[in-house]
């Protein structure tokens, strides 16, 4: 028995899923078009990576969109108690992502597309575009301290300032970049001193064979 969709021949649950929402099951209802790729190549946390697409997909769990899904929940704003919390709402009408855009001086970047789209989706396809990945990077980390901050509202009745927002958006991006420089600082030592560890016997040198 062999499976075609491994090159291995070896079946694997992955590459069924893989034909099964590819080839077998018709979900072209489900595609959205939209800059998905811009998503992944940000060089951030995966669990901003992944806000980021949780908005662009249009799941992003605020009070409204947890409201159509049949949670019974207020549909008020946690920060502000706007009657309309949803993600274009949290993200960019909120006072308080409001007045965090314009601490972290983005506000002019991101205002240039509110007076053109209505809603969060298109708004951050946008921003991926045109904006440099930089300055993105920036952006969607912060959003996400946003996030947090309403999360730290609802559950632990905690208040930030938007020096706070800042600050743990900055330490987070920079902790991660910092863990990631020393990771391959690390590998690529590591790889410069085997070839050449001439006291190491022959034998104590693995050698990669193929599987």
């Amino acid at each position: 028995m062999i499976w075609k969709a491994e090159k291995n021949g070896r079946y694997s649950v992955k590459s069924g899923y893989r034909i099964c929402v590819e080839e077998v099951i018709n979900n072209d209802h489900l595609r959205k078009p939209g800059f998905w790729s811009g998503i992944w190549k940000l060089k951030v946390p995966p669990k901003v990576n992944n806000l980021v697409w949780r908005i662009c997909r249009d799941c992003f769990p605020t009070r409204v969109k947890l409201r159509s899904r049949g949670i019974n929940c207020p549909s008020e704003c946690v920060t502000c108690a706007d009657p309309h919390e949803d993600s274009y709402h949290i993200l960019f009408h909120c006072q308080t992502a409001v007045d965090t855009w314009h601490a972290a001086n983005v506000w002019h970047l991101i205002s240039q597309f509110l007076s053109q789209l209505d809603n969060a989706p298109d708004i951050m396809f946008n921003l991926l575009q045109k904006l440099p990945s930089d300055q993105m990077e920036r952006i969607v980390t912060i959003m996400w301290s946003i996030w947090k901050v309403r999360n730290l509202k609802l559950w632990q009745q905690v208040s930030d300032s938007t020096v706070t927002i800042l600050e743990r958006a900055k330490h987070l991006l920079e902790g991660w970049r910092t863990a990631n420089r020393k990771q391959s600082r690390t590998s690529e030592e590591v790889a410069s001193v085997l070839p050449n560890a001439s006291h190491l016997n022959e034998g104590a040198i693995p050698k990669w064979s193929k599987p």
